[in-house]
């Protein structure tokens, strides 16, 4: 897989090792949260009240002893959720 995608494109200048992927919505992190754990991802749900109100997401902690083939996984895995899976 390469490297960006819309869910990462902001994150390209961002030198933390923790990225913040907003979903909006309490129900929509608590999904996107759920979604990576099932690709092998802690990535927990911040929600109100923790943060404002429809700036709920999920916090991405990246770390030294990653490969790159572990960011492709992470990649892959936010570009194949959507919305629509939150329904199921």
């Amino acid at each position: 897989a390469s490297r960006g995608g819309a869910a990462l494109d902001s994150a390209t200048s961002i030198v933390t090792p923790i990225i913040p992927i907003v979903a909006g919505s309490a129900a929509a992190s608590l999904a996107l949260a759920d979604h990576l754990a099932s690709h092998g991802f802690h990535a927990p749900a911040i929600r109100p009240p923790t943060v404002a109100p429809g700036t709920a997401r999920v916090r991405i902690s990246l770390r030294a002893d990653l490969e790159d083939d572990d960011i492709d996984r992470l990649i892959d895995a936010l570009r194949s959720h959507t919305p629509e899976a939150q329904n199921v």
